[in-house]
């Protein structure tokens, strides 16, 4: 989040809040719970949106990395029965294609690997119950499936991570946009407790100073993800 976007959500916050604790007051003038609901929606999906942000893509290869290493170990070890049942039913198609270990398994680009586990996968599911009286039982077969479920969905998922980034950015931009169309708005509508009620309009006024935080030094100028909770209905 950019300083300034920071800036105004300190400022959001401390608005929000004065409106949770004055909002009978706020409520004499009926458009402006409407347009405050907008703020709060809006300021709930920048939190969103910051967290997105906030993870990158760092985690997500960490857990892409992970998995490999995890459903390598396993396969290693199912091919290794394969290969001893492809030698049992003289099966040298077989043979070859489970002749694998750890250096080849770890040797392959991602694409590859990813490519042989899925082979690993159709091969198990095509020799079904004839594998029943090796080491490869159905409970292995059904582990190896959902590791491989697994792995599957975040295999690229540095990829993925990039693209919500993007999409949080741009989501994010937008929200600030129509907050700032909405906060105007407000501005426009709160005029009128200058004279009703002159202490909200003061506390209001003063609310929505935006401070600049960005020289501030031994803090965390980072804003919380949401804003202070609303009060119950």
């Amino acid at each position: 989040m950019e300083i300034h976007e920071s800036n105004k959500v300190f400022m959001l916050d401390g608005l929000i809040g004065l409106y949770n604790q004055q909002q009978p007051r706020f409520a004499v003038h009926k458009r402006i719970p409407i347009v405050m609901d907008r703020i709060i929606a809006g300021r709930l999906e920048i939190g969103n949106c910051q967290q997105i942000l906030s993870l990158g893509t760092s985690g997500k290869t960490k857990v892409k990395t992970a998995t490999r290493e995890d459903i390598s170990d396993e396969a290693v070890t199912i091919f290794g029965d394969l290969y001893e049942y492809a030698d049992d039913k003289k099966d040298l198609e077989l043979m070859s294609f489970a002749d694998q270990n750890d250096s080849k398994i770890n040797g392959l680009t991602n694409v590859a690997h990813r490519t042989l586990m899925e082979s690993l996968d159709s091969k198990l599911d095509g020799l079904g119950a004839s594998l029943d009286d090796t080491e490869i039982t159905q409970e292995v077969r059904t582990n190896f499936k959902t590791m491989l479920q697994s792995y599957i969905q975040v295999t690229g998922s540095a990829g993925v991570a990039r693209t919500d980034v993007t999409a949080a950015r741009e989501k994010m931009t937008l929200q600030f946009l129509q907050i700032d169309h909405d906060l105007d708005l407000l501005d426009r509508l709160i005029r009128k407790f200058k004279k009703t009620d002159p202490d909200l309009f003061a506390r209001y006024i003063s609310a929505r100073v935006i401070i600049d935080r960005g020289g501030s030094h031994g803090g965390d100028d980072t804003p919380p993800d949401t804003p202070p909770t609303p009060p119950a209905q």
